[in-house]
């Protein structure tokens, strides 16, 4: 077992231990199994190597049931284990299983072409005209009427139907709801003398009476003077002197 110092927990720790923790599971390329056992004789699920003994490159993973090394004979067998990670590392990726990840990513496809317009569509369908005479073309035809639906109920129906008993006649009438409270009386009023003197008129309610009167308007211009009944006999059709009429 070795030890290493971490600076985060400023202790010695278990190399094996703090490289569990630290999720990465790869222990590197051994050129033997012996060589990986010695280095390795224990470790954690998930934990895999790689031994390379210049005739051929296999993988092992760390059997937790039987706690050893077991060489993955084939990616595909029962009970490999292998991840996608693990498979691209057998097949020569190097670096950490982030690095992997990021890798998977591909490079932007080239922009689309712009697709066709649906008036471009229907042109291409067939249709001939302009694009406004085939926006004018979409609207459908009316449909056809549809069937008159049934007559609702009255109001006084809709309250038999909640219970109401009695007569059209008898609804109605419970329509009136009952009369009111009678109201609070009103203070009276002021008099217009009252208003008058409120306004600043000084002295008695005689005197307010006296001041009502106008005065005399000035005199009228003389009228002319009207005709005479001869005059009006005559304006209304006699023919004849003043004498004979």
């Amino acid at each position: 077992m070795s030890f290493v110092y971490d600076a985060a927990l400023e202790e010695w720790v278990d190399e094996t231990a703090l490289e569990a923790a630290s999720g990465d599971h790869f222990k590197g390329v051994f050129v033997s199994l012996a060589t990986l056992e010695a280095e390795w004789p224990s470790a954690f699920a998930g934990d895999y190597a790689q031994v390379d003994d210049g005739a051929a490159l296999v993988s092992v993973v760390w059997d937790v049931a039987s706690e050893s090394w077991r060489v993955v004979t084939s990616a595909g067998s029962a009970g490999s284990g292998l991840s996608a990670f693990q498979v691209a590392v057998a097949d020569g990726f190097v670096g950490s299983e982030a690095m992997w990840l990021l890798s998977l990513h591909g490079a932007d496809g080239a922009v689309g072409v712009d697709g066709l317009s649906a008036y471009q569509l229907a042109v291409g369908a067939g249709f001939i005209g302009s694009e406004a005479a085939w926006l004018a073309s979409l609207p459908g035809r009316d449909g056809s009427n549809g069937v008159n639906g049934f007559d609702g109920l009255s109001a006084y129906q809709v309250a038999v139907g909640a219970g109401f008993v009695g007569s059209e006649a008898a609804w109605l009438a419970s329509l009136k709801g009952r009369d009111g409270s009678n109201g609070v009386n009103g203070f009276d009023g002021l008099s217009a003398y009252q208003v008058a003197v409120g306004a600043g008129f000084v002295g008695s309610e005689a005197a307010w009476l006296a001041s009502l009167p106008g005065r005399d308007g000035s005199n009228g211009v003389n009228g002319f003077d009207g005709l005479s009944a001869y005059q009006v006999a005559v304006g209304a059709g006699f023919v004849g002197s003043e004498a004979a009429w």
